[in-house]
């Protein structure tokens, strides 16, 4: 093999290393998708609710029980047959996590428990306040405010129940009735918090201050803290700041204004969700805009949710299909959306869905549309898989129940399960295909810069030095825009010589030599010695004289020579010495710079000289598994061959083996061979090795690791999905 060509041969592979380097800033978002069920520790695979205490533990309600996550597994709590009755029943219909580390539940009586993270034991409030007061308390809903005050609702409406701390400390709950302390109805919609520690009571009725002279007869439902201003809405399209001097001023509404969804800010300006659409409202000029979001792909005007993300940009949703994206400075405005092509891939959401990673990437499920982030430099949303990295490919099909931790993890709760959605961020990026995903399974790196790439459904992508598509390969051999499918068959072997041919290896369709002249297509024809004598093309390679060599899934070695009519195939049907009645399955082939080549089969390694004029007096030697001989091939299965800068060659097995030569010379029989040490055989397969400046780089199925004299050192996998 020549020196340029194994160079081109390894910048395959150094190139990818290259792109790790270099695009650390260009990463590709991704999600690690883990299943739970009971299996895992889980109290009931029906989950209720999703709460996390300050200290970072994930807490669940079930019909069964609670549990908390730790990180590492699951821990239940709940009334078992043989102990002392603390619980009506373990079916629990919602759960709170307070500041203090506790969590509230309530059953699915609607009866009032506290689960006390200190005593590791549950306390029936409900009983206790039932007792003090000689009421009947059915919960509704429970708003765990700041400084450890706990605010409870009821169904009936007739009072509300305020908790501060736990009734083992000594602090009895209060009970505020309709009509006492400014309370106008104790039917809640809201209560909240300002950074005052003034505590809002909203309700549909009226708006009231917890223990201070405040209190309105308007409904307000919405409330928002900028700055030093409290803004308050109604849903029949009125607003109201409530000032630093403890003042309650209407704001003017652009006229038509008749509905109020929802208030957020970016910065000090206030963002309101109309029928009209967005409303911008600037408390230092005190004007007001109207953003339409009507457009082509989505017709309706009402606003129904707001999101501000971490660039000041607004993300607006109605009714109708997609979002609509929104720039508060400039007022421009874009809709967009992304769905999959098969529909059994799709994500939904059951609620308006958008959330921001620790790396600042958006993810959403636009309306009518599936799971996607946006990629900033393209100003489009991506359509993403959801799928589990285990359970045998569990997909996410809806996004119903959920809650995003402090930790910026997503956590689904489904119909029978939990799936945990950590969002992760690649330090390289995906060269994808324009439609549709299929697996990589050849790559080729040409002197002009240009990189090639074979997919398992026979596309062959071109891409330029920035790894920006150029095109796609045509059968006729033209590189074409438009994605198009090479052949039928997967791409399994992509090389180009020194001549400028470029020679396709397919699993199934034979071997393709693309030249100047066009394309030129060659078949295993049982009628013809010298033609392929496999379909299955899994290498092809040039040695240092410049003869191409393929290897075949089936057929062994073969030799392509130049005739009169075109190419023929020089192989074990047609006088070359290959072994017979093994090595017919041959994977890798790997040329020395010393002339060695070594071929990498399911039977064992076949080493031979290129320093010959005849084929037919090649000298094939063999290296297998004995029994009973540690020096020996560990294996027979031999998946990967390479050789270091230092003389050390390395071969990879099937079997999770990665062994090397003993021996100086590698043109004999039965070669000795030695384990690599520090390596964990039962991690997987090694799949490829390219040697670096550092050392020996390794890939396996799910990770890769650095191989260096020193030993080796593991890194995280960024390979594992191609395409």
């Amino acid at each position: 093999m020549s020196r340029t060509d194994n160079m081109i041969k390894r910048a395959i592979f150094c190139t990818l290393l290259i792109l790790i380097a270099s695009l650390k800033v260009m990463g590709t978002p991704y999600c690690d998708v883990r299943k739970f069920s009971i299996i895992d520790g889980l109290a009931a695979n029906t989950i209720s609710g999703i709460a996390q205490t300050p200290d970072r533990l994930m807490w669940f309600s079930t019909w069964n029980g609670i549990s908390y996550y730790d990180g590492n597994s699951f821990h239940t709590f709940r009334d078992d047959a043989d102990d002392i009755d603390l619980l009506s029943t373990n079916r629990f219909m919602g759960i709170y996590a307070t500041d203090r580390n506790n969590v509230w539940c309530i059953t699915a009586g609607r009866e009032l428990y506290v689960y006390d993270t200190k005593q590791c034991t549950f306390a029936a409030v409900g009983n206790q306040i039932n007792e003090l007061y000689n009421i009947d308390l059915k919960v509704d809903k429970i708003y765990p405010i700041k400084r450890g005050n706990t605010w409870i609702t009821t169904q009936n409406g007739n009072y509300l129940i305020r908790v501060h701390g736990l009734i083992r400390d000594g602090m009895n709950p209060e009970i505020l009735k309709v009509g006492q302390d400014g309370l106008r109805s104790g039917y809640v919609w809201h209560i909240w918090s300002d950074k005052k520690k003034r505590e809002w009571i909203l309700t549909d009725k009226g708006t009231t201050i917890y223990h201070h002279h405040f209190s309105t007869p308007i409904p307000f439902k919405w409330v928002r803290e900028v700055g030093d201003n409290i803004f308050l809405a109604t849903v029949d399209g009125r607003l109201a700041v409530y000032d630093e001097t403890n003042k309650l001023n209407m704001i003017p509404l652009p006229e038509g204004v008749t509905r109020i969804n929802q208030l957020k800010n970016t910065g000090y300006q206030l963002l309101i969700a109309t029928n009209l659409g967005l409303v911008i409202y600037n408390p230092r000029t005190f004007k007001t805009e109207v953003i339409n979001v009507q457009s082509p792909g989505q017709p309706l005007a009402e606003v129904k949710n707001i999101y501000t993300d971490d660039f000041g940009m607004v993300w607006v949703f109605t009714d109708g299909m997609g979002v609509t994206l929104v720039n508060p400075k400039t007022s421009a405005k874009q809709w967009l959306f992304a769905d999959q092509q098969d529909q059994m891939d799709r994500t939904t959401s059951d609620s308006f869905f958008i959330t921001q990673d620790e790396s600042k990437t958006l993810w959403i499920v636009p309306n009518g549309g599936t799971f996607s982030y946006f990629d900033r430099k393209t100003g489009k949303l991506v359509p993403y898989l959801l799928r589990s990295n285990s359970s045998g490919n569990y997909r996410v099909p809806t996004i119903g129940k959920h809650f995003l931790s402090d930790q910026g993890i997503l956590w689904i709760a489904g119909t029978h399960d939990l799936t945990q959605v950590a969002f992760k961020n690649h330090t390289y990026r995906f060269n994808k295909l324009d439609n549709g995903e299929a697996e990589v399974r050849a790559l080729c790196n040409t002197p002009e810069g240009y990189h090639w790439t074979g997919y398992s459904n026979g596309v062959v992508q071109v891409t330029d030095s920035k790894y920006q598509t150029v095109g796609y390969l045509a059968p006729g051999g033209q590189i074409v825009p438009n994605q198009v499918a090479f052949c039928p068959y997967p791409v399994f072997s992509i090389f180009w010589d020194t001549r400028g041919k470029m020679w396709i290896g397919t699993k199934g369709n034979g071997l393709y030599v693309r030249s100047h002249e066009g394309v030129s297509h060659y078949e295993h024809n049982p009628a013809n010695k010298a033609s392929l004598p496999h379909n299955d093309i899994y290498d092809v390679v040039a040695d240092r004289h410049g003869r191409i060599w393929v290897a075949t899934y089936g057929g062994g070695l073969a030799l392509a020579l130049e005739g009169k009519a075109g190419l023929f195939f020089y192989n074990s049907n047609n006088g070359m010495p290959w072994p017979k009645n093994n090595f017919e399955q041959t994977r890798r082939i790997f040329c020395t710079p010393t002339g060695e080549i070594l071929v990498g089969t399911t039977d064992g390694l076949i080493t031979f000289s290129d320093n010959f004029k005849n084929p037919q007096q090649i000298r094939f030697y063999k290296t297998q598994y004995i029994l009973n001989d540690t020096t020996s091939l560990a294996a027979n299965d031999v998946n990967f061959i390479m050789e270091h800068s230092n003389g050390t060659t390395f071969i990879s097995q099937l079997g999770g083996i990665l062994e090397s030569i003993v021996n100086k010379k590698l043109l004999k029989d039965s070669l000795k061979t030695r384990y690599v040490k520090n390596i964990n055989n039962n991690e997987g397969i090694v799949q490829s090795m390219i040697e670096d400046n550092a050392g020996c780089y390794c890939k396996w199925r799910n990770r890769k690791s650095i191989l260096s004299e020193n030993g080796l050192s593991e890194r995280s996998d960024p390979f594992h999905k191609a395409g």
